[in-house]
């Protein structure tokens, strides 16, 4: 585990070298144009063939081409589908891909994915939630299935989020909690760090500690509970490996002004000092 929240380095200047890395990995602005370009000469084609009686019998022109299944348990795992695009599942997560002849759908029935498009003139790509239909308009993004809603987040480019309520947009680096309220609207957020866990890592910015609690607890660390409000609130800001997400509950007293016990349950208890 390599917590980056030494005083020399600054924890912003590891941050920051990780998000640029990551961000060498992305689509250029330049490819994300010709995505967009792409989607709507796209559009514009099918509109042109609206007239055609055909439509109507939307499983004669959209034939089912293949379904795949995807499930992960104590670890993330990526695929590449068929048509050149890549799905990350995060752990404890579940998919089902459908391949249409002019359309792709990933149905995210639990867990977390990160999605990375590869884009096609006359086959659109949609992300389905119970609360949300994602669709791509030329992105890599992040969408997480969680009790309270559907969350997403573009870490390059743009996609379009049909709510129950209304439709958005969403541009790189914002993020939306889509409930059965309706949806946060378009919140900033680093995206590059929220997507941290497909490179298998954990990055925490000023982030409080119960928050990161609720992660490490995630990614197979023992409950976690707080004796006082005090420790709850302290801020963290490292970047850790999730493999060792569990043994950083330890460190804490050494990163933080906490102390750590554990109950005879198993319950890590943390306390300020």
């Amino acid at each position: 585990m390599r917590p980056d929240h030494d005083k020399s380095p600054s924890p912003a200047a590891g941050l920051d070298a990780f998000a640029d890395q990551l961000r060498r990995s992305l689509p250029t602005p330049a490819q994300i144009a010709e995505r967009s370009r792409l989607r709507i000469r796209r559009q514009r084609a099918l509109a042109a063939c609206a007239g055609v009686a055909v439509l109507a019998a939307a499983w004669l022109i959209d034939p089912s081409i293949d379904r795949m299944t995807l499930a992960t348990a104590a670890s993330a795992q990526t695929w590449e589908l068929p048509d050149g695009s890549s799905v990350t599942l995060n752990r404890d997560s579940r998919a089902v891909v459908d391949m249409h002849l002019h359309s792709r759908r990933v149905h995210l029935q639990a867990g977390q994915a990160y999605v990375d498009v590869s884009h096609s003139l006359w086959r659109s790509f949609d992300v389905l939630t119970p609360r949300a239909r994602i669709e791509d308009i030329g992105t890599v993004f992040d969408v997480r299935v969680m009790e309270q809603g559907t969350r997403v987040t573009v870490v390059q480019g743009a996609v379009r989020v049909h709510g129950d309520q209304r439709t958005l947009d969403l541009h790189t680096d914002q993020t939306v909690l889509v409930d059965a309220a309706g949806d946060s609207g378009p919140t900033p957020i680093k995206a590059a760090y929220a997507a941290a866990w497909s490179h298998g890592k954990l990055i925490f910015d000023g982030t409080p500690l119960e928050a990161v609690a609720a992660e490490l607890t995630r990614y197979g660390a023992p409950r976690i509970v707080f004796a006082d409000k005090p420790s709850a609130g302290i801020a963290l800001s490292g970047q850790f490996d999730i493999a060792q997400a569990a043994t950083l509950v330890d460190l804490l007293p050494k990163i933080a002004a906490v102390r750590v016990s554990r109950r005879g349950d198993g319950v890590v208890v943390i306390s300020s000092q």
